[in-house]
């Protein structure tokens, strides 16, 4: 049985200010989200973890990095990004909920209209697809039994929303522990 700890990278400034990122903006943490991200230490402590795999960009890699000090090894990888949410990007979300009305109104509904996704971005099921392919072949070589994920919010909602996760909003840093029986993913925190 394997078991991931999925973690959403602190806080940006960009975040702060609600302007959507995506994988095609790359902002690094702000001064709460490196405080958030120390502070993550502490919690993901318990787990156990014993290796780490990062989306290769800034806001998750430096949440790995500060969380765990180089005390585990950190592989990255790049289905680990965050959704591309193509012309959505760089967007303050006020001009995003105007621009795309019927976009937003699905975007955070668990499991319907999967297929929804922003002009030139992926759908919800791409990037569930996505995250969960980069599981599979992470759970298939890695030989630890507890694996951290460092990633971001649209790529962990999109592929916890058959699982179960709530529909609400994730926080900075925010966790969630899944098993792997070797054929099933199941949602455990």
């Amino acid at each position: 049985m394997k078991k991931f700890i999925l973690f959403r990278h602190g806080e940006t400034d960009l975040n702060a200010q609600k302007i959507f990122q995506g994988s095609g903006v790359n902002a690094d943490l702000n001064e709460n989200g490196c405080k958030q991200a120390k502070e993550l230490k502490e919690v993901l402590k318990p787990y156990g973890i014993q290796v780490v795999y990062s989306s290769p960009l800034k806001r998750a890699l430096t949440t790995s990095n500060l969380a765990f000090d180089n005390s585990v090894s950190m592989t990255v990888d790049e289905e680990l990004r965050e959704a591309c949410l193509g012309e959505a990007e760089g967007t303050p979300q006020k001009e995003v909920i105007a621009k795309y009305p019927e976009v937003w109104k699905w975007w955070f509904t668990p499991n319907e209209h999967m297929d929804v996704h922003y002009p030139g971005g992926e759908s919800k099921q791409e990037i569930g697809n996505r995250i969960k392919n980069a599981l599979l072949k992470i759970a298939d070589k890695e030989p630890a039994d507890v694996i951290g994920i460092s990633t971001h919010s649209a790529a962990i909602r999109c592929f916890l929303m058959p699982l179960g996760r709530e529909d609400k909003p994730m926080k900075n840093c925010e966790v969630y522990v899944v098993e792997f029986d070797g054929k099933d993913f199941k949602l455990v925190k």
